[in-house]
């Protein structure tokens, strides 16, 4: 009997060293996690404050971790860069994958827009450290390109077939409504978000209306 007693405490306590060792371990790998994210908030709020380029301490100062937290998390800086643009990345095109409300394609052009404009703004200085980097990151090119890919598919996927085979045209609407159109109307011509959507939509109109299908 007491032998059967002293096997289920022996078990018991070897359960419980077993849940104490996994909670122990999900505890350091959640404080891991916090500590990642904070560097990766660091560097976005850096960019967003002007920083195109922070340095890894200046990083570090920022998320209130040591200098070496953060060469534990991300051995350079480039890799946090890859990180840290995979997330954005993921988070501006769930953005886009939202379904369309409007029923015809000219709606859903405008929608398009709408859209962008929201992304183009959250994105807009990460495009900066993109050009900025990806001269000497094989990765910010990658990046770079799969923004431009994306940029266009969404624009070419709306268009109806006659649009899609005139390449003129097409042409002509990305680059009437590609990053850069956006950006020097909000840089150099200083008008806001509202207003620019206006005339990006107002340059798509009138390079579309002479196209009847609907």
């Amino acid at each position: 009997m007491s032998f059967g007693m002293t096997g289920s405490g022996d078990q018991v306590r070897a359960t419980s060293t077993q849940d104490g060792g996994r909670n122990s371990s999900d505890g350091r790998h959640l404080r891991s996690e916090r500590s990642r994210q904070k560097i990766v908030d660091a560097l976005h709020s850096l960019i967003c404050d002007g920083n195109f380029e922070p340095s890894q301490a200046e990083v570090a100062e920022r998320a209130k971790v040591s200098f070496r937290t953060v060469s534990r998390h991300f051995e350079d800086m480039d890799t946090l860069y890859r990180h840290s643009m995979r997330q954005l990345q993921a988070e501006l095109f769930d953005k886009f994958l939202v379904p369309f409300s409007a029923s015809d394609w000219r709606g859903r052009l405008d929608e398009a827009i709408e859209r962008r404009a929201v992304a183009y703004e959250v994105f807009r200085p990460f495009r900066v450290v993109v050009n900025l980097r990806k001269y000497r990151s094989e990765f910010m090119r990658h990046v770079s390109d799969d923004v431009l890919v994306f940029d266009v598919s969404v624009i070419t996927a709306i268009l109806p077939k006659e649009v899609q085979e005139d390449t003129a045209l097409t042409y002509a609407l990305e680059n009437a409504l590609s990053f850069e159109s956006w950006l020097r109307l909000r840089d150099s011509r200083n008008l806001s978000e509202e207003q620019v959507v206006a005339v990006l939509k107002r340059t798509a109109n009138s390079l579309l209306s002479s196209v009847e299908c609907k």
